[in-house]
């Protein structure tokens, strides 16, 4: 009965020393398995921060063009409003001017006979509302042509 004992007894000491030394082997395993694994991990989120900061990158660069762009419709605006203000008129006049027995006239400065004369005037106007009580205004004149009030004596003249 002693030996069945003693056989016992070392068959349990086997199954557990053998047992500690699988589990020693087995935590080995794992633990290379684990390192594995985390040095995968390590190279996903190394990849994975890298991915973040081009977004980062490309996030800032879009905000700088988003102000960028908001400053330039802002300008639009401001200049569409600028040139929605603009009033532009203008107007011509063209006159035909002849005399008919001017010989019987005391001119002796011109003493032409019957004349003809023609005159033209143009008048450009731009005006522009400037700021809420400011107008800004241009005007441009300009024409030719004497008439015939050099030619026919009188007090007032035609033209004038």
């Amino acid at each position: 009965m002693e030996r069945r004992i003693l056989f016992c007894l070392c068959l349990v000491l086997g199954v557990l020393f053998g047992g500690i030394a699988r589990a020693a082997e087995i935590d080995k395993a794992q633990l290379q398995l684990l390192i594995q694994t985390i040095q995968q991990l390590k190279q996903k989120v190394d990849a994975l921060e890298h991915k973040v900061k081009q977004y980062e990158e490309r996030q800032e660069e879009l905000a700088r063009e988003t102000e960028e762009l908001k400053e330039t419709k802002s300008r639009l605006e401001s200049l569409q409003e600028a040139l929605g203000n603009i009033k532009i008129s203008a107007d011509a006049t063209f006159v035909g001017q002849g005399t008919i027995n001017n010989d019987d006239n005391n001119n002796t400065e011109h003493d032409e006979g019957d004349v003809q004369d023609a005159t033209f005037s143009y008048d450009l106007e731009i005006e522009s509302q400037i700021w809420e009580h400011g107008t800004a205004f241009f005007l441009i004149e300009g024409g030719n042509g004497e008439g015939v009030d050099e030619e026919v004596p009188t007090i007032s003249g035609f033209n004038d």
